[in-house]
C-alpha cells in the first residue's frame, strides 16, 4: 500500500478524532496513532485545509439545528412567560430573554441588510471595472508620431527612435546625436 494513501486514512482518521477529543494527545490516542507524528500531520497544509472545511461543515450543522428548535425555544420562553403559576423570576428571566432575542435578531437583519448591499455595491464596482478594462482592451492605442508629443509641456525633444531628428539625448557613446 503507498504510503500516501496510509498517511490518507491517518489523517482522516485523526481529523475525525480531533472533533471529538479536547487534544491532539488524546485524538492521536483514539487512532492509536504517536503524539508527535499527529502533531506533525496537523501542521500540515492539507490537513489544516481539511480542518478548516469540517469545522464550517460542523458548524453548518450546528446552525442548522439551532435553528430548527428556535420557534420551540421561543414557544417555551413565551409559555414560562405566560404561565401564572410560575415564579415571577422565571416568567420576568424569559420576558427578558425574549426581549434580548428580538433585539438580537433585529440588529442581526439589520446587519445583514447593510452586508448585503455593501456586496452589491463591489460587485458593481468590480462589474464597473470590468467594462472599463475591457473597453480600453478593445480600443486602438493611438501613439504621437516619434518625437512629437501634443502637449507642448511634455515635449523634451527625446524620441525612442535613434535616427529621429528631434533626439537631443546623447546616445550610448555619450555622443550628441546630429541634428
Amino acid at each position: 500500500m503507498p504510503a500516501e494513501s496510509r498517511f490518507s486514512r491517518k489523517a482522516e482518521k485523526l481529523l475525525l478524532a480531533l472533533l471529538e477529543s479536547n487534544s491532539i494527545r488524546d485524538a492521536a490516542r483514539k487512532v492509536g496513532m504517536n503524539e508527535a507524528y499527529a502533531q506533525r500531520v496537523v501542521r500540515g497544509a492539507v490537513f489544516k485545509e481539511r480542518w478548516d472545511e469540517l469545522r464550517k461543515a460542523s458548524l453548518g450543522l450546528g446552525v442548522a439545528r439551532a435553528q430548527s428548535e428556535f420557534a420551540a425555544s421561543v414557544a417555551a420562553l413565551c409559555s414560562v412567560r405566560d404561565d401564572p403559576k410560575a415564579a415571577p423570576s422565571a416568567r420576568v428571566a424569559a420576558a427578558q430573554a425574549l426581549l434580548n432575542l428580538a433585539v438580537t435578531t433585529a440588529k442581526s437583519e439589520a446587519e445583514t441588510a447593510h452586508h448585503r448591499e455593501r456586496m452589491e455595491r463591489l460587485t458593481a464596482l468590480e462589474e464597473a471595472e470590468k467594462r472599463s478594462v475591457l473597453a480600453r482592451e478593445n480600443k486602438p492605442l493611438a501613439l504621437p508620431a516619434p518625437g512629437r508629443n501634443d502637449d507642448p509641456d511634455l515635449d523634451d525633444g527625446w524620441s525612442p527612435y535613434p535616427n529621429d531628428t528631434a533626439n537631443t539625448d546623447p546616445d550610448e557613446t555619450g555622443n550628441e546625436p546630429n541634428p
